[in-house]
């Protein structure tokens, strides 16, 4: 059994591949999460390589109950709303209150089982043995379904479901590591992550935020502005990202290129170490962000895999 696997990534793309060859499933708005299932324990593994067991003792019990001895998992640890619908706030909400026993592991593949290297198996195939193991598991570990074809019709669901996208993905391809074509990911709402750089002081009084300076690596490694976030961000969530801001202040942007300007509102610099997820409604002509909403922070991931999305 290996001791570690790599994450599959899906590509952003703007509209579903067609063809009978692809599967499709709800994109979840989580934290991806791999489960290792060996000698009567579990590991869950952040995209960060984190092990964030002790945060869900509830799922490492149900997880337990599967009809294995070992396994490697992959899915994502979701908070639903009264309608079905994942939601990234609830889930920050439910971390902060550290009330984590009614979030849901989402189960969407399987790499390992019982002595057998299932990543050079079809999807399709690894699916297809992975209900056969969720039949009957308990209620929050879940089995994902999917679509065979019809990706536009798919997608066109999503969208009149108000569900954050779709992912799109090959059933006859193996597992391969990173972020390739096998797997497509398509957004009805725009949120991607992007790197916390600095923050803005507000209009109407001297102390507090008035929005955060946001950044993503570009394609040759250099961290570039991309815009700003000020709505989305209550009081007390305001309250605890200064605290962790001032905690990481520097006295230069950490831009490759000249920073942004802020007319007469002062501007103060952080290291490049907290991770937040926005939602926008477009980018302008020279490619920043407009109507930004903060959604929260990202603790399960690494700056340095926030990479803008082409």
């Amino acid at each position: 059994m290996p001791a570690s696997v790599d994450l599959q990534l899906a590509t952003l793309r703007k509209n579903p591949p067609a063809g009978d060859n692809w599967i499709h499933e709800i994109k979840f708005d989580g934290y991806r999460m791999l489960c290792r299932i060996e000698n009567g324990k579990v590991g869950l593994i952040t995209r960060g390589r984190l092990d964030w067991v002790n945060r869900f003792s509830h799922l490492a019990s149900d997880l337990l109950k599967l009809p294995i001895k070992s396994a490697w998992l992959d899915g994502e640890i979701v908070a639903l709303r009264p309608d079905g619908i994942s939601d990234f706030g609830t889930l920050q909400s439910a971390f902060r209150k550290k009330a984590t026993n009614a979030l849901m592991y989402s189960v969407f593949d399987l790499l390992y089982l019982d002595g057998y290297d299932l990543r050079p198996c079809a999807l399709a195939d690894r699916k297809r043995l992975l209900a056969l193991i969720l039949q009957g598991s308990p209620a929050r570990v879940q089995y994902v379904e999917h679509v065979e074809g019809r990706g536009i019709e798919f997608f066109e669901q999503c969208k009149s479901m108000g569900l954050e996208g779709a992912v799109c993905k090959r059933a006859d391809r193996g597992h391969q590591p990173g972020r390739g074509d096998d797997w497509i990911k398509v957004k009805c709402k725009r949120r991607e992550d992007f790197i916390i750089c600095g923050y803005i002081d507000p209009t109407s009084r001297r102390n507090g935020l008035g929005s955060l300076i946001l950044g993503a690596y570009g394609p040759d490694g250099a961290l570039c502005y991309e815009g700003n976030v000020g709505s989305g961000i209550s009081a007390r969530v305001e309250a605890e990202l200064l605290l962790k801001l001032a905690r990481l202040s520097e006295r230069r942007a950490p831009f490759s290129k000249s920073p942004p300007r802020a007319g007469r509102r002062e501007m103060h610099w952080v290291r490049p170490e907290l991770v937040a997820r926005v939602e926008f409604q477009e980018r302008t002509n020279d490619g920043l962000l407009r109507h930004t909403s903060f959604q929260g922070l990202r603790n399960d991931i690494a700056p340095s895999s926030v990479v803008r999305a082409q």
